[in-house]
């Protein structure tokens, strides 16, 4: 999963995802949690226009008591992996939505391996009031996606 991976439709659209291994990640609580976790940030273009590039964000030593503006702006993804899937959330920084999603590793017998991402169309956390929304895509995010690593 760690890596680069893009989606390229040929079309105008590309979605790059940047997914980085992060170890004992600080999560904060009475009880001093630490987790392992991949962070996912990306860069969408959509008709040949940037909208998101987060790709350089830097991976913070804890993720514990950080203000939403800066928190959302990384996906995180738990590191237990059933059936070659890893679940989690990222944020739809165009239209402010925290989207569950999952990334699957789709084996290859040769060439550059290939990941899978689906967002979970049911599973939709919108954090501005319902006006903000009228006449807006219910999601920007390329879904049901193959990737290819680079």
């Amino acid at each position: 999963y760690i890596g680069t991976w893009v989606y390229d439709d040929g079309n105008g659209t590309v979605f790059t995802l940047n997914l980085r291994k992060v170890e004992l990640i600080y999560t904060g609580g009475t009880n001093y949690s630490y987790s392992d976790e991949i962070i996912l940030t990306y860069k969408l273009i959509k008709n040949h226009e940037l909208l998101v590039d987060n790709l350089s964000l830097p991976i913070l030593p804890s993720f514990a008591n950080i203000p939403d503006e800066i928190g959302l702006k990384y996906g995180y993804y738990g590191l237990s992996v059933a059936d070659n899937t890893i679940d989690g959330f990222m944020t739809d920084l165009t239209l402010d939505i925290i989207r569950t999603s999952e990334i699957k590793y789709l084996p290859q017998p040769s060439g550059n391996p290939k990941i899978k991402f689906s967002i979970f169309s049911a599973s939709a956390s919108r954090r501005q009031p319902k006006e903000f929304y009228v006449g807006k895509p219910h999601s920007i995010l390329p879904n049901n996606v193959i990737l290819t690593k680079i």
